[in-house]
């Protein structure tokens, strides 16, 4: 889980930033979708057409950045939209 771990730490080390509504929605829906995927991925069962559509809303959101720079993204977007 790429993001909720990198978030997860940079939090636990420095502190939650300031996000706007909007952001903070954005990080807890990343983290939300994360989740699912990780219990999808670990159904014995194939649950393709739901983990294409996880897949897909989460690189939506993530724009498949990587944690650091999606982070500064979103406090960039929080400090614009005061």
């Amino acid at each position: 889980m790429k993001y909720t771990s990198y978030f997860a730490d940079k939090f636990k080390r420095h502190g939650v930033p300031t996000l706007s509504y909007e952001q903070f929605a954005r990080l807890m829906n990343i983290v939300f979708l994360e989740g699912t995927l990780q219990n999808f991925k670990s159904f014995e069962r194939e649950h393709t057409l739901g983990r294409y559509r996880i897949e897909w809303r989460l690189t939506k959101l993530t724009k498949d950045k990587e944690p650091y720079y999606l982070l500064q993204e979103m406090i960039k977007l929080s400090k614009e939209n005061k």
